[in-house]
C-alpha cells in the first residue's frame, strides 16, 4: 500500500482481518453492523449506507494496541491507496423474494477518508533531525498474504469425517499465525437469486491439528480452539450477525460467524505500549498439514476452506521511499 507495498485480499479476508483486530466484543459487532444492516423491501426506498474499515498493514481499528502514526514525512512522494470493489453479488446477504432477491445494480456514491496526525512543530520531523540517506527507520507491522481458497469437499450434516489439506504458497518470511474458517458454497449461489444468500456464514474448525515438518504447533479437540483463542487474546474468535432465510417476506435470525486462529508463536498484545518481537516460523517452500472436522452446526453441502497467513513484517523507510520486509 505504500510505495509498491501491495496487499491483495479476498472479500472474506478483508472483513475477517478487520474483525480479528477489534479491541472487544462490542466494537467487533459494531464494525460488522456499520458495514450494513438488514432491511426489508421498503428499506430501499431510502438511501442505505455501509461504512467499512480497510485493514492496512500499519493501521488498527482500535485505540488499543494502535501503532504510532505512520511517518509520511520520510517519503518524498505522496502515499497512494488503491481500492477495488468486488461485484455487489459477493458482498450482499439477500433473500429470495421481492426486491431483496435482486442485488442492487450499482452504488450511488462512494467516498474514501483517512485520518492524519499533524505535528505541532515541523522541526520534530525525523527527516529534519536524522540524515535518512544514511539511515533507515524500521516500522513493525503485520502483513496478511492474499488467501487462496481450498476445496474442503462435501459434507453431510451430522457426519464426523476428517478433512486433511496441505497448505502451501507461503512467502519468504516468518509466519506468526494462520486464521482459518470454512464456508458452504451453497450460501453464495451464482447467480445470486432464487435462494437465500449468506456469504458470511463462517464456521470455525473442530478437532483441529496443524503441523509443520513433523511438529504439531496447534491441536484442539472438539471446539476447544475457541477457548485457546480467547485466553491467548482478548475476545472470542467470533462475531454476532444475522442470517437470512427464504420466505416471503424473508426472515432474519441471529447467529455467529466464527473462525480459528492457529498460532506458531506465543501471543503478545502490546497494550502497555511496549515493543516486543514475537518470532514466527519461516515456511518458504514448505507445506503445513491441517486436519479438522466439520462443526455439528454445519449443514449439508460442499465447502471451501479459507486460510489467511499472517506474517511478521517491517516497513523500512530510507532515502525517501518505503519497502515491505518480511
Amino acid at each position: 500500500m505504500l510505495h509498491r507495498v501491495h496487499q491483495d485480499h479476498q472479500v472474506h479476508q478483508v472483513l475477517q482481518a478487520t474483525l480479528a483486530q477489534a479491541a472487544d466484543a462490542g466494537s467487533r459487532d459494531a464494525l460488522l453492523q456499520l458495514g450494513g444492516q438488514a432491511t426489508s423491501d421498503s428499506g430501499f426506498a431510502t438511501q442505505q449506507f455501509g461504512y467499512v474499515w480497510l485493514p492496512l498493514p500499519h493501521t488498527s481499528p482500535s485505540v488499543v494496541s494502535k501503532p504510532p502514526p505512520f511517518p509520511s514525512d520520510l517519503l518524498t512522494s505522496s502515499i497512494q491507496v488503491t481500492v477495488e470493489l468486488y461485484p455487489l453479488a459477493q458482498i450482499f446477504t439477500i433473500g429470495s423474494s421481492g426486491s431483496l432477491s435482486t442485488v442492487p445494480s450499482g452504488l450511488s456514491q462512494a467516498t474514501f477518508a483517512v485520518q492524519q496526525v499533524i505535528l505541532d512543530n515541523q522541526s520534530d520531523c525525523l527527516a529534519r533531525r536524522i540524515d535518512m540517506t544514511q539511515n533507515a527507520l524500521s516500522y513493525p507491522c503485520k502483513w496478511r498474504q492474499q488467501e487462496v481458497p481450498i476445496s474442503a469437499g462435501s459434507h453431510t450434516a451430522g457426519a464426523t469425517e476428517q478433512v486433511s489439506v496441505n497448505l502451501t504458497g507461503f512467502a519468504s518470511g516468518e509466519v506468526k499465525e494462520i486464521h482459518a474458517w470454512i464456508t458452504r458454497n451453497e450460501d453464495t449461489p451464482t447467480p445470486a437469486v432464487g435462494s437465500a444468500q449468506n456469504p458470511f456464514n463462517w464456521y470455525a474448525l473442530q478437532d483441529v491439528e496443524m503441523s509443520y515438518s513433523g511438529l504439531v504447533y496447534a491441536k484442539a479437540d472438539a471446539n476447544s480452539m475457541q477457548l485457546w483463542n480467547l485466553v491467548n487474546g482478548r475476545i472470542p474468535a467470533l462475531v454476532n450477525k444475522s442470517s437470512v432465510a427464504s420466505a416471503n417476506p424473508p426472515t432474519f435470525s441471529p447467529d455467529t460467524a466464527t473462525w480459528s486462529v492457529l498460532q506458531f508463536g506465543q501471543a503478545f498484545d502490546p497494550i502497555t505500549a511496549h515493543s516486543m518481537y514475537v518470532a514466527g516460523v519461516p515456511i518458504l517452500n514448505g507445506i503445513v498439514n491441517l486436519k479438522f472436522r466439520f462443526p455439528a452446526s454445519a449443514p449439508s453441502g460442499s465447502y471451501t476452506l479459507h486460510t489467511s497467513y499472517v506474517y511478521n513484517a517491517v516497513l523500512s523507510l530510507s532515502q525517501g521511499s518505503c519497502g515491505l520486509i518480511l
